[in-house]
């Protein structure tokens, strides 16, 4: 078992004087054009400078802190940030004062790649080795596993699409009532949009970055169609999919949900529900002459569009991200959501679900299991190759 749990978050401003110093730690040692900059800073101005992912993060650790309360756990829960306050190197100081024995760190990004899950182990392992080095003992630090594939991560997003699913029909039927059932059966097209951060071609390669997106959708999806299907008549090959335990390795799970006979079967009952689903890219930055990995987001729809007559509907489902940001709340709930609009489309977004009490009863759970329980990693001194989690 665990003494303490480390969650590692992103940080963000929450207010406009944090927002020039936020963006001076993110960018260090970049070198971007200073009209991006003002671009960006220009965006957070406009909320008043204010991410809602600090508060989300507060909230998940008050949720965890609650969750081990009920189970008389001692375990203590800590938060650090990459970019803002307070930082992984000030929680680290405060987790060692307590001395604890077994610290498990939680990167606050379900899917593996460098500049995500491998961010923040990096700097967390960084933060505590430095912090303990004066220390007669270090304790023993574990890090969570990219967590995709987990029930309480994609049960929670099942949810949110489900109900977003129902606003669509009360939005058609002059919210009058509605039976999900038959809605799934005889709506308009639908498009279900999952999203993820872009990020360079080659990074995402390395750590099987879109294998890991698309089939955490199609277990989403097949979680959605089974649990709405009358009468149990969801294809034996969806309903055989959806048991997951911890841990288990990345590899095994990503390799059942690229089964030909699942995917035809998801890809059947999808058509038969007027629904599709697809994965696209957002918030790509860097330079114009870097390969990233697409399409985007605001390509997707007009394609899906052009292709489709009689979409009306898109669900947007950012899976990539934890907790609300400014990816989140401007380049989708702003700018994607003028695009639809403009091809007269109607937009609904899930919610990101970090701040959840399921997720945190995930944690809260992750923090009972053995220290052997996880295995070591090699992404401290090399790229992201997911070897957190795959047979080797």
């Amino acid at each position: 078992m665990f003494d303490a749990i480390l969650l590692a978050t992103y940080g963000g401003p929450e207010k406009l004087e944090d927002v020039a110093p936020f963006l001076d730690a993110v960018l260090q040692g970049k070198k971007i054009p200073p009209a991006r900059r003002a671009l960006v800073e220009q965006r957070y101005r406009r909320y008043n400078g204010l991410s809602p992912a600090p508060q989300a993060a507060r909230n998940l650790r008050d949720a965890i802190i609650s969750c081990l309360s009920e189970q008389q756990s001692s375990t203590r829960v800590y938060l650090g940030n990459l970019y803002t306050s307070p930082t992984l190197v000030d929680a680290s100081r405060t987790l060692l004062k307590d001395a604890p024995k077994n610290v498990l760190v939680f990167p606050c990004s379900p899917i593996g790649s460098a500049p995500s899950c491998q961010r923040y182990r990096q700097a967390a392992f960084r933060a505590l080795h430095e912090a303990s080095s004066e220390l007669p003992s270090a304790p023993r630090i574990v890090f969570a596993p990219p967590f995709c594939d987990q029930e309480a991560f994609q049960r929670a997003f099942a949810d949110a699409i489900l109900s977003e699913l129902a606003w669509c029909e009360l939005d058609e039927c002059g919210r009058n009532g509605f039976d999900v059932q038959k809605h799934l059966q005889t709506s308009p097209k639908r498009l279900i949009l999952f999203t993820a951060h872009s990020i360079p071609q080659n990074l995402a390669n390395c750590a099987q970055y879109s294998r890991q997106l698309i089939c955490t959708a199609r277990h989403i999806m097949t979680r959605i169609l089974t649990a709405v299907s009358a009468n149990g008549d969801a294809p034996e090959t969806l309903r055989q999919t959806i048991s997951t335990r911890y841990p288990q390795t990345l590899n095994q799970w990503l390799e059942r949900f690229e089964d030909q006979a699942l995917i035809d079967a998801l890809q059947e009952s999808l058509a038969q529900r007027a629904l599709e689903m697809t994965l696209a890219y957002q918030s790509r930055s860097g330079s114009p002459r870097d390969v990233w990995i697409e399409p985007s987001v605001e390509d997707a729809v007009r394609l899906y569009k052009d292709a489709n007559p009689l979409l009306k509907d898109v669900i947007v489902v950012p899976i990539g991200f934890f907790f609300e940001n400014m990816e989140t709340i401007h380049d989708l709930d702003v700018e994607l959501k003028e695009v639809c609009e403009q091809l007269q489309l109607n937009y609904r977004r899930a919610q990101c679900v970090g701040a959840q009490e399921i997720m945190a009863r995930f944690i809260a759970e992750l923090s009972r299991l053995d220290v052997e329980d996880f295995s070591e990693s090699s992404c401290l001194q090399e790229e992201c190759r997911l070897q957190c989690r795959l047979d080797t």
